[in-house]
């Protein structure tokens, strides 16, 4: 009745139902998070979206929820880049967001988390929360510079800088997703 769905990410992309063998940072994907909103936007055409954050076994700056929902993500030669996740966000070099911008035109987007770390840093995504979910010390660099590259396309793009925003950090990033491509 109230025309508000409700999501839990942790339900759909979480990091509680797999083994430790099974983590990656490298690849995986905010994607099936995406699916779940879009599937579901089309099915009630909600007003408001409210989706609960964290626990998340994804590092990818919720660029796989993104692509799930329509935003293309393009490398230097023009061409779209498929299977967003943490490994693919250096060879981004632009972004469309026209048919996503349809897609959610009128719907208000919340986030619900519990933690005020931003995007990138120390005390950003990468450095505090890849660890548990598979990253080692190596690791950690190579994720960050990633995620920088995804931050500095997105602030060209929106000609805004997110990536200090509290809670952006949030989810591997999720939180960042929704801030500068939801207005959330």
């Amino acid at each position: 009745n109230s025309k508000t769905l409700y999501f839990e990410l942790a339900e759909c992309v979480g990091i509680k139902d797999l083994s430790k063998e099974e983590l990656n940072p490298y690849r995986a994907s905010t994607y099936g998070l995406g699916i779940a909103i879009k599937n579901a936007i089309i099915k009630h055409k909600p007003l408001k979206v409210i989706v609960g954050i964290g626990g998340s076994a994804s590092n990818d700056g919720g660029s796989g929820m993104l692509e799930a929902m329509g935003v293309m993500f393009v490398d230097k030669n023009g061409n779209v880049i498929h299977d967003m996740a943490n490994d693919k966000l250096n060879d981004i070099y632009g972004v469309t967001t026209d048919s996503f911008n349809k897609f959610i035109k009128g719907i208000e987007f919340e986030v619900l988390t519990d933690v005020s770390n931003p995007l990138l840093g120390e005390t950003g995504a990468t450095y505090v929360f890849s660890p548990q979910k598979g990253a080692n010390d190596t690791d950690l660099p190579i994720l960050e510079s990633n995620m920088a590259k995804f931050s500095e396309v997105c602030k060209k793009h929106f000609e805004n800088d997110f990536a200090q925003v509290p809670g952006t950090g949030a989810a591997g990033g999720v939180g960042f997703a929704f801030v500068a491509f939801m207005n959330a």
